[in-house]
């Protein structure tokens, strides 16, 4: 799934690519996940293990046994990170 401004997103250690939905061909080099989107390194210094795109306001990132919710174009929510045994999307985000 698409992210909300069109692009699909790969990510690699602390690092991402991203490419636009209508070419799968990355449009930049490798770029720092902290460059784009903000608070999740300083919650995963080593970078993520996955992310997904929940709804058009909110993502999770996951690295280990723990995740953040991200609020798309803010930042990391309040009160994150969590262990993944509290893991309950909000079915309000969708």
């Amino acid at each position: 799934m698409a992210w909300p401004d069109g692009f699909f997103y790969f990510f690699k250690g602390i690092e991402f690519v991203r490419c636009p939905a209508n070419t799968h061909v990355a449009d930049h080099a490798p770029r720092p996940i902290s460059s784009a989107f903000p608070g999740v390194i300083e919650v995963f210094p080593f970078g993520i293990d996955a992310a997904v795109v929940w709804s058009s306001t909110k993502a999770y990132f996951f690295k280990g046994e723990q995740y953040v919710r991200y609020t798309i174009g803010s930042g990391v929510d309040d009160g994150y990170p969590k262990g993944l045994s509290a893991f309950s999307p909000e079915l309000a985000d969708l």
